[in-house]
């Protein structure tokens, strides 16, 4: 096993602090005009979260406004200033 960086979230109340860290992180880079999807509703969100930690393979399923294809496939420093401008929630 690696290791992480990020934060083991375990609880319902852990992955809705990080959702709404999420949300923050989207408006911030839509607002920047990056194409990202639209959030799911927070109880969306929690079932997918609290689903994936127990299926690792149901993980690439939750919302990440972070791996939005408009965003990883520009060109790196301008990838680079929008995650500064709009930091990522660790």
């Amino acid at each position: 096993m690696g290791l992480s960086n990020e934060p083991q979230l375990r609880t319902a109340d852990d992955f809705a602090h990080r959702f709404d860290m999420l949300v923050e992180g989207y408006e911030c880079l839509v607002a920047h005009g990056v194409d990202v999807p639209a959030p799911p509703t927070r109880e969306a969100f929690l079932e997918q979260s609290l689903a994936g930690g127990r299926d690792p393979v149901d993980i690439d399923s939750i919302w990440h406004p972070y791996l939005a294809p408009d965003l990883v496939s520009r060109p790196w420093g301008e990838y680079d200033d929008l995650v500064q401008t709009c930091p990522e929630p660790w």
